[in-house]
């Protein structure tokens, strides 16, 4: 995922199902760090790709053990889990991604939401 945010334009509208909208490039990597930071244990497995030149589309499963807070979510809605403790959380998640001629993203729309183990 880190690697994916190297691939934005300098700005780039970014919709997150977390509530989490308008990042810039900057915004975005730390919002990611932040992810990864709370999430031990991570597995993420792509359920299908598809698009064309201009525009992708992204389903996969994310899995993780949710090891410390992350507040920038409402972590009952959208991690399924309020209390990080350590239990294993699983999420179901699109990326859609629009890209510009040069390759780089330029809107990025990612939606998630949480399912039981």
């Amino acid at each position: 995922m880190l690697r994916l945010a190297q691939h934005h334009a300098n700005t780039y509208s970014i919709h997150s199902g977390a509530g989490i909208d308008n990042l810039n490039n900057a915004a975005f990597r730390s919002f990611l760090a932040k992810v990864f930071e709370a999430s031990g244990n991570m597995n993420i497995t792509t359920r299908s790709i598809s698009g064309h030149k201009n525009f992708t589309a992204w389903e996969y499963d994310v899995t993780f053990n949710y090891d410390k807070p992350l507040d920038e979510v409402n972590r009952k809605a959208v991690l399924g889990l309020e209390v990080a403790d350590g239990r294993l959380a699983h999420m179901v998640s699109v990326s859609l991604f629009w890209w510009n001629d040069d390759g780089k993203i330029v809107k990025a729309h990612n939606y998630s939401m949480a399912v039981a183990n």
